[in-house]
């Protein structure tokens, strides 16, 4: 029986669906954890920005009161400063991360809606197939029995009456 089964669905291109299956959901699992990424990107990006801000808002205060320097406020420019490159260099990292994750979700979720479509497809041909072959056998059906009534209408029921009306002329002829 299963055998059977596994070449009627074979037959009826039905084993194609179910993969297609398999593969909408593998790739719906990927775009999850693809969207999962793109937050974590965003975030990433987000804090290297919010970063930058802060270091920029603390060297411009520095900036502002310069000739009231003292060496601490030299120090901490200075560290300012080089963080700064830094900061920016992580911010341009992040960004580069995050337009990457934002890509790689929009072709993902392109090649899952292209999969679906294809599963939609399949199904569709499939579901035509299905119907088709149960409107023939249908129409097959009715055939038979139509052919089994004419059938018996035409040969079995006057022969059968034949058989009776012989037997009544027989009972008829021994009991006259």
């Amino acid at each position: 029986i299963a055998q059977l089964s596994e070449h009627l669905n074979n037959f009826t291109g039905y084993t194609s669906i179910n993969e297609l299956k398999h593969k909408v959901t593998t790739h719906g699992s990927q775009l999850d954890e693809s969207r999962i990424k793109l937050a974590q990107a965003k975030q990433a990006y987000e804090d290297a920005i919010g970063t930058r801000s802060d270091t920029q808002k603390a060297i411009n205060d520095l900036l502002q009161r310069k000739h009231l320097w003292s060496p601490n406020d030299v120090i901490r420019f200075t560290d300012l400063y080089r963080s700064e490159h830094a900061n920016e260099q992580a911010e341009l990292k992040s960004k580069q991360e995050y337009k990457q994750a934002e890509a790689n979700v929009e072709e993902k979720s392109r090649r899952l809606m292209t999969i679906i479509m294809e599963r939609y497809h399949e199904e569709q041909v499939w579901s035509d197939k299905i119907r088709a072959a149960s409107t023939y056998g249908t129409w097959g059906l009715i055939g038979m029995n139509i052919m089994a009534f004419l059938i018996v209408q035409g040969f079995v029921e006057p022969r059968r009456r034949r058989k009776q009306v012989e037997r009544y002329e027989e009972l008829v002829q021994d009991l006259t």
